[in-house]
């Protein structure tokens, strides 16, 4: 099942879209589309985000003049995205759908989910739905790419402490938002891989102060699972690439911190 934090998630919208707003959207745009050309694609017409959030990189894709779709749960998400591409004069098709079963109503060239966004998916079984749906929402050639919590930051002796991130702060238009995201004794299921990660938005704005605290099931999976559920939905999206960083650096590189997979559809299943 997706995680049930779609209540924070729709009465926290425009929280959420500044939490992650310090994000360099255009150069992770320009690093995706790159990914495409260099695993055969070509330079990418079309575009489809995942548990999209605000959309933000499916808003810069539209302004690149990519025919652009963002996909999330949060019926006030999906609001969210359709308010900030209209400010900011783009089209973007925003679909209200699960990411483990849906359809769009033409395939996509590139498709990605980023922030660790696939963590809301909590058992083999849906993950392998998932990218059944990826499969048949991509051309033949397309691209999909996932971007992963590093497994370093939650396997090996000592529990989670490197995955817990450290409190990070937004500034803007007279807005201060601080997050936490988890702490290192959270509740955490070893056998399920789930981590019930207890987050934390502090808002203050014109001198007044907002906290909202909510918990968050994320799961935790390790990159052979992922493997694994691509090769069970069909075999079709095939790992060409896995960095550890949007720089292209490799996963097993020390300095690494993420862990962000490239899946290429091919026609047919590998041997």
């Amino acid at each position: 099942m997706v995680s049930a934090d779609a209540g924070f998630y729709d009465d926290e919208a425009h929280l959420y879209g500044l939490a992650f707003s310090y994000r360099d959207v255009r150069e992770e745009v320009s690093r995706l589309a790159g990914w495409a050309r260099e695993f055969g694609l070509g330079e990418p017409n079309s575009a489809l985000e995942l548990a999209a959030g605000p959309a933000d990189h499916a808003r810069e894709f539209a302004g690149r003049g990519a025919r652009a779709t963002a996909l999330d749960l949060s019926a006030a998400m999906c609001r969210y995205a359709q308010q900030t591409a209209a400010e900011a004069g783009v089209s973007v098709e925003v679909v209200c759908a699960n990411m483990i079963d849906f359809q769009l109503p033409e395939p996509v060239e590139l498709a990605f989910t980023l922030i660790n966004s696939l963590a809301h998916v909590h058992t083999l079984d849906d993950l392998v739905a998932h990218f059944a749906s990826v499969q048949g929402a991509i051309v033949p050639g397309g691209i999909y790419v996932v971007e992963l919590e590093h497994p370093r930051d939650f396997l090996g002796r000592g529990g989670r402490t490197t995955g817990v991130s450290q409190p990070w702060q937004v500034e803007r238009d007279g807005v201060t938002l601080t997050t936490r995201w988890g702490l290192a004794d959270d509740p955490y299921d070893p056998v399920a891989q789930l981590f019930h990660a207890s987050v934390q938005l502090t808002l203050v704005q014109r001198g007044e102060t907002r906290v909202v605290n909510t918990t968050i099931v994320m799961r935790d999976w390790t990159l052979d699972e992922v493997r694994a559920a691509s090769r069970l939905a069909g075999g079709e999206l095939v790992p060409v690439a896995c960095f550890g960083d949007f720089e292209s650096g490799p996963v097993t590189a020390e300095a690494a911190w993420r862990a962000i997979f490239v899946f290429r559809r091919t026609l047919r299943c590998p041997a």
